[in-house]
């Protein structure tokens, strides 16, 4: 079954932090307006993590993993009950085996050869990763960006949760009025 995108362009990228952490910061982005959550698959337990958001944002959001360089890896995000693949790199046999199993794959590409590629291979949604923060936003919408992938700005291991959840708040609502300006 493929799975549409959903509609807001927030991912939340868990990076390096235990299950248990990334259960708390994905409920606080999930109820803050992210309706994507990536977990990378350099994290600890990053498989179990997965199944367990996959579980518990059934219905609320988009779950899967991130930093997926191998076509066995996609196979794990679907046994998981991912949806999501996004992958670091520009890779035919990554997309075309997260396409077969019906998730959403986001390859990052950088040269136009690659963009053209994942365009050719069906793969449109433009993402912005990397330096992220509410400050970019409206630009990068005005350059022709679907959204964004916030990890260090919304999560870094020890970050207090009230600061998270403020965080959470203020990148919605960034993301938010630069989709406005952008519509203007």
């Amino acid at each position: 079954m493929q799975h549409r995108m959903p509609s807001s362009g927030l991912f939340a990228v868990l990076r390096g932090i235990d299950t248990q952490r990334a259960v708390e910061v994905a409920d606080v982005a999930v109820s803050a307006g992210f309706d994507r959550i990536e977990v990378t698959t350099n994290s600890p337990n990053p498989w179990s993590t997965l199944r367990r958001l996959s579980e518990r944002h059934a219905g609320t959001a988009v779950v899967g993993a991130g930093t997926v360089l191998s076509t066995d890896d996609v196979r794990r995000v679907a046994d998981c009950g991912g949806q999501l693949v996004v992958s670091p790199n520009m890779n035919i046999e990554v997309i075309g085996q997260t396409k077969t199993l019906g998730l959403l794959s986001v390859p990052g590409c950088f040269t136009p050869t690659e963009v053209f590629s994942a365009l050719e291979a069906g793969d449109v949604p433009i993402f912005v990763t990397g330096g992220v923060g509410a400050s970019r936003m409206s630009a990068c919408m005005r350059a022709g960006a679907n959204g964004f992938a916030v990890g260090s700005s919304l999560c870094k291991v020890g970050k207090a949760m009230e600061e998270i959840r403020r965080d959470a708040n203020e990148l919605v609502g960034s993301f938010r009025h630069a989709l406005e300006q952008a519509k203007s």
